[in-house]
């Protein structure tokens, strides 16, 4: 960037966990590719790389809030299938057992690869279970913007 323009540029503002170098890169790659010259050239591309900064980030948090959604679907699914018809003294144990290989398929791939076939056997695909997923994501949201 041209010592002129240099003050035309934000102070960076990442969150933990972001990095500065990759930051920088993604910012003089379209620094580069753009060539601003002008004042307003520079302040579009600048605008150009903190907007795809920003769309990183969404696509990452995205992600990171529907495999939460997923992981949330995934023990109410086992839920509906596990606990039903459990008699009242041990649906306690039911629902702690039911929790506990929710986090299972999360964390060990053999336990969801079972866990998603006994899933399916009651008719629960990963379709099914992507469209909760996104069911559930749109009534949490709707349930927040009430307020």
């Amino acid at each position: 960037m041209q010592s002129e323009f240099e003050t035309l540029c934000p102070l960076h503002q990442l969150l933990p966990g972001e990095n500065i170098d990759q930051y920088h890169a993604l910012q003089a790659a379209i620094f580069r590719d753009l060539g601003p010259q002008s004042a307003i050239e520079w302040l579009l591309a600048i605008d150009t790389a903190e907007l795809s900064w920003e769309m990183q980030r969404y696509r990452i948090l995205r992600h990171r809030l529907l495999n939460t959604y997923r992981h949330k679907t995934i023990e109410m699914t086992l839920r509906r299938i596990d606990v039903v018809g459990i008699a009242p003294e041990f649906q306690d144990t039911a629902e702690a057992y039911t929790i506990y290989n929710a986090l299972d398929w999360q964390l060990n791939a053999s336990a969801a690869t079972d866990i998603e076939a006994r899933l399916r056997s009651y008719g629960f695909d990963q379709h099914a279970i992507s469209m909760e997923v996104y069911f559930r994501r749109a009534r949490s949201s709707f349930c927040l913007n009430r307020f």
